[in-house]
C-alpha cells in the first residue's frame, strides 16, 4: 500500500483539487475571496513557464556537452520579460477638456492611456512566449550553424 502512494503524487492532486474551490465570506467590514479556478488556472500557468525555460536550459546544456554548439549561448532578449512587467505595472492616464463629441455626448478632446488593465497578464505572457521562441531560434541556428562533431 505504501508503494502506491509513492507512485501517486498525492500532494500534487490535493492542490489541484483545492485550486478549483472558489470561496468568498462578506460582512460588514470585510470581504475576504479565494480566487478558487481563475488563481489555480494562474498558478499554472506560472509553473508552465518555469518548467518550459527549465526543459529548454536543459536542452541548451545538453546541446552544448555533446558538441553541437561551440559555446553556451547568451540570449540578450531576456531583457524584455522584466521590461514588460514594469511596463504592466505603471498604469497612467491623461486626457485633454472636455467637449461636445460627434454624437451629442461630452467627450475628452484627446486621451493618452499607458496600459490596459485588462490586458496586462496577456501582455506579459506574449512578451515572454516571444522570448520564449526567440531562444529556440537562436539555439537551432546555433545548431546548425556549428560545424559537426567528429566521432
Amino acid at each position: 500500500m505504501k508503494r502506491v502512494f509513492r507512485a501517486i503524487p498525492v500532494v500534487s492532486i490535493i492542490f489541484v483539487l483545492l485550486a478549483y474551490i472558489h470561496f468568498e465570506r462578506n460582512s460588514q467590514t470585510s470581504a475576504v475571496t479565494i480566487p478558487g479556478i481563475a488563481g489555480g488556472i494562474g498558478c499554472l500557468i506560472v509553473i508552465a513557464i518555469v518548467l518550459l525555460f527549465r526543459i529548454f536550459n536543459a536542452a541548451h546544456e545538453a546541446c552544448y556537452r555533446k558538441g553541437l554548439i561551440p559555446e553556451r549561448l547568451h540570449f540578450r532578449y531576456d531583457v524584455l520579460i522584466p521590461v514588460a512587467v514594469v511596463a504592466a505595472a505603471i498604469q497612467a492616464r491623461w486626457q485633454g477638456k472636455w467637449i461636445v463629441g460627434i454624437y451629442g455626448k461630452e467627450v475628452p478632446e484627446w486621451i493618452f492611456e499607458w496600459g490596459d488593465p485588462n490586458l496586462k497578464a496577456a501582455f506579459v505572457g506574449a512578451v515572454i512566449g516571444v522570448v520564449f521562441l526567440l531562444r529556440i531560434l537562436a539555439l537551432a541556428r546555433a545548431v546548425a550553424d556549428a560545424p559537426l562533431p567528429r566521432p
